[in-house]
């Protein structure tokens, strides 16, 4: 049975199936058009990621300098996200995944000092007021 997988054996005489690349020229639209069109929920997943990395980027551009010397507390990187956030309208979400989306960003390291959880590579230039 075809459930619509791309791939259905590779066994002795290599049957496939859906976007096989036999007949390219003639499949390749058909590929492109059925075989790289994820379903609405995956769509929908990546495009609040990357919103939400967005505004990671722009808090630190608003509210840090990067300096690869410098060390932030996760506490203070926090509370400058959260007013920022607040202010601009942002989700704010958990410190937990908060940190996490930092340590994707590029030139930040998560590190824990004596002072406690923080990370390299930011310094907080601007506070919001309560």
């Amino acid at each position: 049975m075809d459930t619509g997988s791309a791939l259905v054996s590779f066994g002795r005489g290599a049957a496939l199936s859906g976007c096989d690349g036999e007949g390219i020229s003639e499949n390749k639209l058909a590929w492109q058009r059925d075989c790289l069109n994820p379903p609405a929920a995956v769509r929908e997943a990546t495009a609040a990621y990357l919103e939400a990395e967005d505004a990671i980027a722009a808090w630190i551009t608003d509210c840090c300098a990067r300096d690869p010397n410098a060390w932030s507390s996760s506490t203070a990187l926090f509370g400058s996200w959260s007013a920022w956030a607040t202010k601009t309208g942002e989700s704010i979400g958990s410190q937990k995944v908060f940190s996490q989306k930092l340590e994707n960003q590029a030139g930040i390291m998560k590190h824990s000092t004596n002072a406690g959880k923080g990370f390299y590579g930011l310094r907080i230039k601007l506070i919001y007021p309560d």
